[in-house]
């Protein structure tokens, strides 16, 4: 049976990275043969290497310039015998679609996770979908039925949903937890949480206006919004909340490694994004109860 190559640009803290490892680790399970290739191979959150390690995946990084990662991927993939690649986001959806052209029995298979792109993205994964890739993954109907009508082949348009791994403990507590009857909150203080990048797309403006609105109409309540994520727009959300005198109340967390428990903890999820395929944020927020 031919083998599976999953392809990253990176392997940073990403939903896209999240489900590339949670597709090796599953496909693993099924005795398929699979590997995880990162094109940049100092490009690695941490957590992700202990994910990799722990599930003993095979993980290539790719070292050199252009052309030289993409004849180490031809040979990587001749060498492992995969007979399928499976690509996460533009960048990759193109490196993709060149070692088809370099292989003509390889089947590729991209990956589109928002349901709105920049022009000229769209119009990069447009021509690669519809004359190159075998098939493109979207993780949301919506994101299916507006690219379709923009001129992408729907017949080679598939959709398949995020995964999530809940383990036995964390839905053991979950349960727990409810049938308690306790709320996460400490005393009176309500905590609000939001978990995602540090880029427009978040709209981390309203979230941080919102609060101070709230803020303003319960002034009895204790409020606390804590904020977790890494990014480009960083300062200007730290900025902004001074500038909202809501830095007393509002925690800006940079990837901790105990996310799941500060969601356990909280009591409101709150996602201010301008727009998603499906978010692992939400999903994992929902999981945590």
């Amino acid at each position: 049976m031919l083998g599976i190559a999953i392809l990253c640009k990176t392997l940073l803290k990403g939903g896209a990275e999240k489900q590339a490892l949670i597709l090796a680790k599953s496909l693993q399970e099924k005795n398929i043969d699979v590997c995880i290739v990162n094109w940049y191979q100092d490009k690695i959150d941490p957590e992700n290497l202990r994910y990799i390690r722990q599930n003993e995946i095979r993980y290539f990084p790719l070292n050199g310039g252009l052309i030289s990662k993409l004849f180490s991927l031809k040979r990587l993939l001749e060498n492992e015998n995969s007979g399928y690649i499976v690509s996460y986001l533009t960048f990759a959806n193109i490196v993709a679609g060149i070692s088809k052209l370099m292989s003509s029995n390889l089947k590729t298979i991209g990956g589109i996770r928002n349901e709105k792109l920049p022009y000229y993205k769209f119009v990069i994964e447009r021509f690669v979908h519809n004359h190159v890739n075998d098939v493109t993954v979207f993780n949301n109907y919506s994101g299916k039925v507006k690219f379709k009508k923009r001129g992408f082949n729907a017949d080679k348009i598939h959709v398949i949903q995020n995964a999530i791994e809940l383990d036995n403990r964390q839905a053991k507590e979950n349960e727990n937890h409810g049938n308690s009857g306790e709320s996460g909150n400490s005393g009176n203080e309500i905590k609000i949480v939001t978990v995602g990048r540090f880029v427009n797309q978040k709209d981390y403006p309203t979230a941080l206006k919102s609060f101070r609105l709230l803020k303003d109409k319960c002034s009895t309540t204790k409020l606390k919004y804590i904020i977790i994520g890494y990014g480009p727009l960083e300062s200007e959300i730290r900025s902004l909340a001074s500038e909202l005198e809501i830095t007393g109340e509002v925690q800006i967390m940079i990837n901790p490694p105990n996310i799941p428990e500060i969601l356990r903890s909280s009591d409101i999820f709150l996602s201010t994004s301008l727009f998603e395929g499906v978010s692992n944020a939400i999903m994992e927020a929902m999981v945590a109860g």
